[in-house]
């Protein structure tokens, strides 16, 4: 890779980038299909098993799993939060402070949406 360019990525967000993005668009082509939500994200999660090295991929997956409030997979999440700490790929951005940044926030709100899912599930018992 050359330094300084992350290929395929526009922003340092977490879908500022062509890998999360064909994610999203897998989901939503399952979405289409009338699978619920539950089935499309249980479907994209599988279908990109083969991918989960890819820190992209599992950023995309964990994002989609905490906006329709659906997990399928816990482990994706501590995979995503072993790479959100990883600072090795980040001389790779054109911006590394900046995507440290997006990286500890997107940090956050996993460990913000685990919260409160533990106490939802205390709650409910």
């Amino acid at each position: 890779m050359m330094e300084g360019f992350n290929l395929g990525a526009w922003g340092v967000r977490i879908f500022d980038n062509d890998t999360a993005l064909d994610v999203q668009d897998e989901f939503h082509h399952r979405l289409k299909l009338r699978m619920t939500v539950k089935e499309a994200l249980q479907s994209t999660v599988d279908g990109f098993k083969k991918s989960y090295y890819d820190e992209d991929v599992v950023f995309a997956l964990v994002a989609l799993q905490m906006k329709y409030n659906e997990v399928v997979n816990e482990e994706l999440f501590t995979k995503a939060k072993e790479f959100a700490v990883d600072e090795t790929r980040l001389p790779d951005w054109r911006e590394p402070e900046e995507r440290k940044k997006a990286l500890d926030d997107f940090l956050k709100e996993i460990e913000k949406f685990e919260k409160e899912s533990e106490d939802n599930v205390n709650v409910n018992q």
